[in-house]
């Protein structure tokens, strides 16, 4: 039987996550319109990578 704790525990690290992966979206947006083409684009590589280790 999984323990309480480690149902809450996995509950905010999938919200951390989907925080972390809404961030990095908003960081696009935000350095696409700065013009920062590198950061955006190193910005959504995280998201990528956020959104790939939650499946």
């Amino acid at each position: 039987m999984i323990d309480t704790k480690d149902q809450d525990a996995r509950k905010d690290l999938e919200r951390i996550e989907q925080e972390a992966v809404a961030e990095a979206e908003a960081s696009v947006e935000d350095f696409d319109a700065m013009g920062d083409e590198q950061a955006a684009a190193e910005a959504a590589e995280t998201a990528f990578e956020f959104e790939e280790a939650q499946k």
